[in-house]
């Protein structure tokens, strides 16, 4: 389990959402009563986000009983295949999508929807797409909380 500030953010982040110190672990929630509760949906631009930016909450409250749901932007097509690369360029797409679909079912995310935008493109996706594919995906989900970034992202990433 991580420790530090990020960890420390994390755990406040899902205190606040459950109404209760989420640093104990509990018993989870009764599947109808977190249902009724609590939904989170997280809006995230590329594969691996979901972990490096929420993974701690999105598992914690995934533990909970709290149904969380994700909707990716991009299929990470320009990140780093690694040094030595992994998998060739354009391998990269599928490799990165299994990924996230694993990290998911790691972190006990219920949903899932790939958008498959250009990654590093987003700034030029017409508005109006996605605005209905995110309002598809909140009329889904019925979620009482929406996680995403800020307009400057998380770490200055043109996405």
């Amino acid at each position: 389990m991580r420790s530090g500030p990020e960890a420390a953010f994390h755990r406040r982040a899902a205190s606040r959402f459950l109404g209760r110190d989420a640093s104990r672990a509990p018993a989870p929630l009764p599947r109808s009563r977190a249902m009724h509760r609590a939904m989170l949906l997280a809006c995230l631009a590329h594969p691996d986000d979901e972990t490096f930016m929420a993974g701690a909450t999105l598992a914690a409250l995934a533990a909970r009983g709290v149904p969380t749901a994700l909707v990716c932007a991009t299929r990470g097509q320009a990140g780093s295949a690694g040094t030595p690369p992994l998998v060739a360029r354009e391998a990269l797409p599928a490799a990165r999508e299994a990924e996230l679909r694993a990290a998911c079912a790691i972190l006990g995310v219920g949903a899932l929807t790939v958008l498959d935008h250009e990654d590093r493109q987003l700034g030029g996706v017409d508005p109006d797409a996605m605005r209905r594919a995110l309002v598809a995906a909140i009329r889904t989900h019925r979620p009482t909380v929406v996680l995403s970034f800020d307009p400057n992202g998380l770490n200055q990433h043109p996405d």
